[in-house]
C-alpha cells in the first residue's frame, strides 16, 4: 500500500486506517519501509499524540487487539491509565450542589490517572514488532517539530478547553499562542512533545517512567495539588 484512499477502499495486501491523514501516512511509510502490522500501528499510536493531542498522546492510555494467522488465539494488551496508589473518593471536595467542586475530578492535578500509552506500545513492538523503537518514533517526532494543520475540531477544542489551559503556565505556553487559541488552517507546533518523543525512542520505557520525565510529571503534578508519585509510575504494568 502507498498512497492514501477513501474509507470505502480495500487493500490487496494491507491496510491503515486512523482518525488523521498525516498518522495513516506514517503508518503507511512503515509498511513500505517492510514492517509488520504492529510495527504500523505503534507509529501510527504515536503519531495521533501529535495530530490530536486532546484525545490521545503519552498522558493517555488504551487497548491494542491482534489477530494473526500465525497466533492460535486473538491478543488483547490492556496499558489503560490507572488511578495512582492514593487515590480515593474523599480526595475531591463535593459542593452543596452535590458535583465536585471546580471539576477537579477532570480537570487539573487530582485528575490525572497514571499513564500507560508509552509501556503499552512498547510492549507491543517489542513482543510482536519488528522495527526498533527509534525507526517507528522518528516520524512522530518529525512531525512534532515541523507541525501539524489545526483542524476546526482541535480549533472548538483549544476554544472549549482555554480557559482551564490558562490555569497553567506550561499548557498555556504549549497549546496557546499569546493567550489566545490557535484557529484553524494555522500551524501547531510542539518542541517539548518532541523532545519527550526523541528521549522514548532512545531511552524505551525506562526514560518515561523512571527518567527525567518522570521527574517533570511528577513536580508538574505536585506543585498543582496532585496525589500521583514516582511509585506509582515505577510501578506501572501492562496488562494482559
Amino acid at each position: 500500500m502507498d498512497k492514501l484512499i477513501n474509507r470505502r477502499s480495500v487493500g490487496k495486501k494491507s491496510m491503515v486506517s486512523s482518525g488523521k491523514e498525516k498518522a495513516s501516512q506514517i503508518g503507511i511509510d512503515i509498511l513500505n519501509r517492510g514492517g509488520n502490522a504492529i510495527d504500523a500501528a505503534v507509529a501510527v499510536g504515536f503519531a495521533m499524540g501529535v495530530c490530536e493531542p486532546a484525545t490521545s498522546g503519552l498522558g493517555g492510555g488504551g487497548f491494542m487487539t491482534i489477530v494473526t494467522p500465525f497466533i492460535d488465539e486473538p491478543i488483547f494488551i490492556d496499558f489503560r491509565e490507572s488511578a495512582p496508589e492514593m487515590a480515593c473518593p474523599h480526595m475531591w471536595e463535593i459542593g452543596s450542589d452535590g458535583k465536585v467542586v471546580n471539576k477537579e475530578n477532570a480537570i487539573g492535578a487530582k485528575s490525572v490517572s497514571v499513564p500507560g500509552e508509552v509501556a503499552g506500545m512498547i510492549y507491543a513492538l517489542e513482543k510482536y514488532g519488528t522495527m526498533r523503537l527509534n525507526d517507528v518514533m522518528q516520524p512522530s517526532i518529525k512531525l512534532a517539530e515541523e507541525g501539524v494543520v489545526v483542524t476546526k475540531m482541535m480549533e472548538q477544542m483549544l476554544k472549549q478547553y482555554a480557559k482551564y489551559l490558562k490555569r497553567y503556565e506550561d499548557s498555556s505556553r504549549i497549546f496557546l499562542r499569546n493567550n489566545k487559541y490557535y484557529k484553524a488552517g494555522e500551524i501547531f507546533r510542539n518542541l517539548d512533545l518532541a523532545k519527550s518523543l526523541r528521549e522514548i525512542s532512545l531511552g524505551g520505557k525506562d526514560r518515561f517512567y523512571n527518567g527525567e520525565i518522570a521527574d517533570s510529571i511528577i513536580k508538574t503534578i505536585g506543585d498543582n495539588g496532585g496525589i500521583m508519585t514516582r511509585k506509582d509510575l515505577e510501578e506501572y504494568e501492562v496488562e494482559l
